[in-house]
């Protein structure tokens, strides 16, 4: 009975060693793959972690805040800049949250809260260039445009402002021609009547002089 005993007590000493090992297996990998920002894969090592410590703080916490990291690059990816921003803060401000992580959602957030500083540049500069097209101010305005389409070009989260950019470039193409439009036609105009005026005082004066005759 004895050794039975001491039988199953090392079987379950085995047994527990085993899940021990493939507990810090899977933590260590998790923890590898935040590193290289292999944010789903980590996800699956520290699910597989709780799996063999069902309790395990560490563990919980690092699903939790690699779930919300996930969400946060995802909002990024879609260009839900605010949203996204939230969502890293979330990461940042975890309790007991896990320092690469905290590390890597500061950076990304740091970097689109200047793209939103961007954003409120350029839609001065758009609101600005309307106010200089409405005063027939075209060169002022498509210096400030020309600029801005070179600063957002190839950049997706600034998109928006770069087609809102050449479309006052295209308007301001537009107007110019017509306005050269109407301004050749009123040259023309205006050489026709300098014209018919020039004949009608010859003819008057021909009239003239061949009454005096």
């Amino acid at each position: 009975m004895r050794k039975l005993l001491t039988v199953i007590g090392l079987t379950f000493l085995m047994l527990a060693g085993c899940s021990n090992g493939d507990f810090d297996k899977a933590m260590d990998e998790g923890k590898t793959a935040l590193t290289n920002k292999e944010y789903k894969n980590a996800l699956s090592s520290f699910e597989r972690a709780l799996d063999e410590k069902k309790d395990d703080s560490d563990a919980t916490v690092l699903v939790e805040q690699t779930k919300v990291m996930i969400e946060a690059v995802k909002l990024k990816e879609e260009t839900k800049v605010e949203e996204s921003i939230k969502s890293f803060e979330k990461v940042e401000n975890m309790k007991n949250g896990n320092n690469t992580l905290i590390k890597q959602a500061k950076e990304e957030r740091t970097a689109l809260v200047a793209i939103l500083e961007q954003k409120k540049k350029y839609e001065e500069q758009l609101v600005k260039s309307e106010e200089l097209i409405s005063k027939k101010n075209y060169t002022e305005a498509k210096e400030i445009l020309n600029k801005l389409v070179s600063e957002t070009k190839d950049n997706k989260n600034l998109e928006e402002y770069n087609k809102k950019a050449l479309g006052l470039i295209t308007k301001i193409g537009e107007e110019e021609k017509t306005a050269k439009s109407v301004t050749t036609a009123a040259k023309a105009q205006k050489n026709d009547a300098v014209t018919s005026q020039k004949v009608a005082t010859e003819k008057n004066q021909k009239a003239e002089t061949e009454k005096n005759q």
